[in-house]
C-alpha cells in the first residue's frame, strides 16, 4: 500500500543501516519547491507553461548537497565521504560493462570516486513524459535494477563493483487542486510492463517508486507494486 511521507519519520522498506541516507533523499525531494516541477515560459506562445524534468533534478541536486541528515554535515562539505552526482559520465558506465545498453542513472549517491561504495541511483521521470512514452517507466525501472545487480562486469582490473544498496524511481507533476489531475499511484503502476520487467525478485523490493507534486510525497516498493497488479 503507497504511504505518505512525512518529513524524518521511518522509512518502510529500507534497512537500518540505510534510513539515513534515504531520508536525505526523501527530505530533500520535499525541499523541491512547487516552482521546479514546471517552468513557466511565455516566449514559448500559446504554452504558458513547459514541464522540464531536468529543472527538477537540478534543484533536488543542490537541495540533497544541502542536507545534513547525516552526521549533521551538509554533503557537499562531506565529499571525503559521500558524494552525489547528477548525469554520471560515460566512462563511468563504460569502466562497468561496455555494452551495457543503458545510458548512465539522472542521480546517485556513492562513496567517494570508487565504485564499490554505491547507497542510492535514482531515476526522474515527469508524467507528461511518461504520457507520450509509456514504455519509459518500465525501461527506468530496468535501469535501475540492473545498477543494482552485484555481478557486473568490469573491464578494468583496478574497478571494484559493488551493486547500489536501492533505488528509486521519482515521478513529478506540478500539483493540481482538481482531483481528475491530481498525481496518484496509478499514474506509475498503470504504465509498468509487468511482462518486460527484467529485474531480479529480491532487488525489486529494493527498488522504490515515489511520486511528489510539491506539496506531498508517497511512495510504494516495487515488489509489493509487481504482486498487486
Amino acid at each position: 500500500m503507497w504511504k505518505e511521507y512525512h518529513r524524518n519519520e521511518e522509512l518502510n522498506y529500507v534497512n537500518d543501516e540505510m534510513q539515513l541516507l534515504m531520508r536525505s533523499l526523501f527530505n530533500s525531494i520535499l525541499d523541491v519547491s512547487e516552482d521546479y516541477l514546471y517552468w513557466e515560459a511565455s516566449e514559448i506562445g500559446e504554452n504558458s507553461i513547459l514541464y522540464v524534468e531536468r529543472a527538477f533534478a537540478y534543484e533536488l541536486y543542490f537541495r540533497w548537497n544541502l542536507n545534513n541528515d547525516v552526521d549533521n554535515i551538509p554533503f557537499y562539505c562531506n565529499r571525503s565521504k559521500y558524494k552525489i552526482n547528477a548525469e554520471i559520465r560515460k566512462d563511468f558506465i563504460e569502466k562497468i560493462s561496455p555494452k551495457t545498453g543503458y545510458a548512465y542513472p539522472d542521480m546517485v549517491l556513492h562513496g567517494g570516486n570508487e565504485t564499490d561504495l554505491n547507497y542510492i541511483v535514482c531515476e526522474i521521470k515527469r508524467k507528461t513524459t511518461t504520457e507520450s512514452n509509456r514504455q519509459s517507466i518500465t525501461d527506468d525501472l530496468n535501469k535501475i535494477g540492473f545498477f543494482l545487480r552485484e555481478d557486473l562486469n568490469t573491464i578494468y582490473k583496478d574497478v571494484t563493483w559493488n551493486g547500489y544498496k536501492y533505488g528509486t524511481f521519482i515521478l513529478t507533476d506540478k500539483y493540481w487542486e482538481c482531483e481528475n489531475f491530481k498525481l496518484k499511484p496509478s499514474d506509475i503502476v498503470d504504465k509498468i510492463n509487468s511482462n518486460q520487467i527484467d529485474i531480479r525478485e529480491d532487488l525489486c523490493s529494493k527498488i522504490i517508486c515515489i511520486i511528489y507534486d510539491g506539496k506531498s510525497l508517497h511512495y510504494e516498493n516495487l515488489k509489493n507494486i509487481l504482486n498487486n497488479k
